[in-house]
């Protein structure tokens, strides 16, 4: 049985060895994985179930992270107008001041908190939201709008429901409160709600039209879904017609309640295959690069002008009419099929090959895009399963990949959602166990890219030691091999995405790990588990290693940015013709307030020779 890196890091287990068949292997393994990632007891697992440790975890560590890991870092923006829910006040507000607490103990600040937390949801209860966005006053009172309660959201179950009911929020608060080093995060404070607030909603229900529809159906679905009967729920993105997002908090499980002739209507149409229910972050690296022009336009173009140039191997390999795409890690198989949509739409032939290093899931996805209903799929995309860190690399120039597409195994925390099990069971070794598999992975997707071809690597996390610190490594690594691959990184122009806004990747970061054992599990103050911080911090790798890091790394801490820039003044200084690397600020987030969307990373790196 294959092993699920994901899992393992889950399980405090290393995603650094491959599992054997044999089980004595398997137990070895295990046990050298733990001795690199301490797991936890079970009663510490227990209670950092109960008490909400992962809540605090999360908090604290992204809150410990420079400000642009997460939120835009403009200190001239205080308000978020962007919508917190009417029950969360920033700390600039007056409500937050009105009363003093000094002299209080924490306890009793907290069980003022509740209260007054009590009393706003008391008071929400009483107001009721209709679909059509009218609002009725007073509990069991008759709504003014026609339908009446029948086509009423309450608040607590519409666009102000919040998961986990607003517990990081709670967090959030107390941890402002109570960190003396939170001054910036004060100046910030609206931002940082947003932030925080945007994941504790249910992710917003997301859709896109399939490629190669014809004319008349592309009218046909617009006029439907731009009918009265939906138009209410979902609109078209601004950035791109094709793609629509649900508003006033319509989610995939209050949607057979709000409005099940959506429902109906997605389902006959996702069996047809002209729609695709997928996250706008599942989305985003075929879609940037079909703007970028990889998927065709750019292709073309380099063909005319090479065909005027004298014969090389990059422009033989451009003539090329065969377009050739690796999935690295293709389950659950939406990009797989995303690409093979904009493959069936060229004149020339492609091919799309999905690898899956687990078995089951790749039956999975094969099942599922034999069923997508689209043209031609079944020739264009086949399915291989393998280690995608030890994907075998074509011996010939002439059969590797013009766009590898490389989503890694990762901690999943931008997807907190849509699964509610994340942050609940959020331990900083879960990233920090998968920073090397993705570094093996995504080196391996770079020594598989043909010239001039593109890698897009990318993460549903927003973790940096799962991100920039990746692309940092990989691209550091294949520098100090001395290796023939010369990489760049691409920057994505903001024209080219039509008012879809991304953030730019970041250059530093912090690195932290939770001391197992170290809690105060058993100390209460009146009737409440204490939260305080449990997080330690590491400064540099040095630290780490001298205070016994679990699974310490070098790659890991952001000095390997920095020995970039450092490489690239000495190739200016010399007039050496290798090509820079580029910034990492050339990579992108999506971050979950910006769009109401989830936390997506995804960086294009080019192969320059």
């Amino acid at each position: 049985m294959t092993k699920n890196p994901l899992a393992a890091a889950r399980s405090g287990k290393s995603s650094a060895t491959r599992a054997r068949k044999e089980p004595t292997a398997r137990n070895e393994l295990q046990q050298e994985a733990h001795q690199q990632f301490k797991t936890p007891s079970r009663a510490e697992q227990l209670w950092h179930k109960r008490s909400g440790g992962g809540f605090v975890l999360f908090v604290e560590y992204y809150c410990g992270q420079p400000p642009s890991v997460i939120v835009s870092g403009n200190t001239d923006r205080q308000k978020n107008d962007g919508g917190l829910p009417a029950n969360i006040t920033t700390k600039t507000d007056a409500t937050t001041a009105e009363t003093p607490t000094k002299g209080m103990s924490r306890a009793a600040q907290r069980r003022r908190k509740k209260r007054k937390r009590d009393n706003i949801e008391q008071e929400d209860n009483h107001e009721i939201i209709s679909a059509d966005g009218c609002r009725a006053k007073e509990e069991g009172s008759v709504s003014k709008v026609e339908g009446k309660a029948k086509n009423t959201i309450r608040r607590d179950e519409g666009r102000h429901r919040l998961l986990h009911n607003g517990q990081l929020i709670r967090v959030l608060e107390s941890y402002m409160d109570n960190n003396q080093n939170a001054s910036e995060m004060k100046v910030l404070g609206a931002e940082y709600e947003a932030f925080f607030t945007a994941l504790s909603k249910p992710l917003p229900l997301t859709f896109r039209l399939r490629r190669g529809l014809n004319d008349t159906q592309v009218e046909t679905l617009h006029q439907e879904l731009g009918s009265l009967k939906f138009s209410s729920h979902v609109r078209p993105t601004n950035f791109d017609g094709n793609i629509f997002h649900a508003y006033r908090g319509l989610d995939k499980s209050s949607l057979p309640r709000v409005c099940p002739a959506l429902k109906d209507f997605l389902n006959q149409h996702s069996q047809d295959g002209t729609i695709a229910r997928q996250e706008l972050g599942s989305m985003l690296p075929v879609w940037l690069l079909d703007k970028m022009g990889f998927f065709g336009q750019n292709r073309q173009d380099k063909r005319k002008q090479n065909s005027t140039l004298s014969s090389s191997p990059s422009s033989s390999l451009l003539s090329d009419s065969i377009i050739r795409v690796l999935d690295m890690c293709a389950s659950p198989g939406s990009k797989s099929l995303q690409a093979a949509e904009l493959i069936a739409e060229l004149p020339c032939q492609g091919r799309v090959r999905a690898n899956d290093i687990n078995e089951s899931r790749l039956k999975t996805l094969q099942e599922a895009i034999h069923r997508s209903g689209v043209k031609q799929v079944d020739q264009i995309v086949r399915y291989v399963n393998v280690d995608a860190s030890a994907y075998p690399i074509p011996k010939k120039e002439s059969k590797k990949y013009q766009i590898v597409l490389c989503d890694v195994p990762c901690s999943g925390d931008g997807t907190a959602r849509k699964d509610r099990h994340i942050i609940p069971n959020w331990f900083p070794r879960i990233g920090n166990s998968l920073h090397s598999i993705q570094v093996r992975i995504l080196i391996r997707a770079l020594e598989c890219v043909a010239v001039d071809g593109v890698v897009s690597y990318s993460t549903c996390s927003l973790n940096p030691v799962e991100d920039e610190a990746v692309v940092a490594a990989a691209l550091n690594e294949l520098y100090n091999k001395k290796s023939v691959l010369k990489f760049e990184l691409l920057e994505v122009p903001q024209s080219l995405c039509n008012g879809l806004i991304l953030r730019p990747g970041v250059t530093n970061w912090r690195i932290a790990d939770y001391l197992v054992g170290t809690s105060d599990a058993d100390e209460e103050m009146g009737g409440e588990e204490e939260t305080s911080p449990r997080l330690q911090w590491y400064e540099s790798y040095e630290e780490a290693i001298t205070n016994n890091m679990n699974g310490a790394c070098k790659s890991m801490w952001p000095c390997i940015d920095k020995q970039l820039h450092h490489q690239q003044q000495q190739q200016q200084q010399h007039h050496q013709q290798q090509p820079a690397f580029g910034s990492l600020t050339k990579c992108l987030r999506l971050l979950p307030q910006d769009q109401d969307t989830g936390g997506f990373f995804v960086a294009l790196i080019q192969r320059t020779s």
